[in-house]
């Protein structure tokens, strides 16, 4: 009988443990657009933010994609409100690809870095590919042959 006693106590200790334990993770980001210009304002859309995300200082930052928790630029990040809601930041004034990154707590570190909820942007102009200039390739008296982004033209002179 003790030791059923002493069963129930453990198991009570352990679920009233465990859900004391904040509900962190459950965070999404969205961002208004995939491509900015260096020094664009960027919109970070948030849902998901638990009381104790908020009560923890949990907020959003921009990183160099693939850099390390810490890594975070320097003043480009904000807290954020429980619930859901939105907070403007600056695209880097370096061109490259980065994140906008979630931190459920004031630390920067693995432990409080959410990257599931990351988000990759770019900033820079989007590749474009090289456009050739029209090429005459053939021309006789009845027309001329024009090679325009790989596709044959053919036009007919009249004279």
């Amino acid at each position: 009988m003790k030791k059923r006693i002493i069963s129930i106590a453990l198991v009570l200790i352990v679920i009233l443990g465990i859900s004391s334990l904040p509900a962190f993770a459950a965070a999404t980001l969205s961002l208004d657009k995939t491509n900015y210009a260096q020094g664009e304002t960027i919109t970070v859309s948030y849902s998901g933010i638990t009381a104790e995300m908020k009560s923890a200082q949990a907020w959003i930052g921009i990183a160099k994609q693939g850099a390390a928790a810490d890594g975070y630029i320097t003043g480009n990040w904000d807290y954020v409100n429980e619930g859901s809601g939105s907070i403007q930041l600056t695209a880097p004034s370096e061109n490259g690809t980065y994140e906008a990154r979630f931190y459920q707590g004031y630390s920067a570190d693995d432990a409080n870095l959410v990257r599931s909820a990351s988000v990759t942007f770019t900033v820079g102009a989007a590749s474009q590919p090289a456009q050739q200039a029209p090429a005459v390739t053939q021309t006789s008296s009845s027309g001329i042959k024009v090679i325009l982004d790989g596709r044959a033209l053919t036009f007919d002179v009249l004279l």
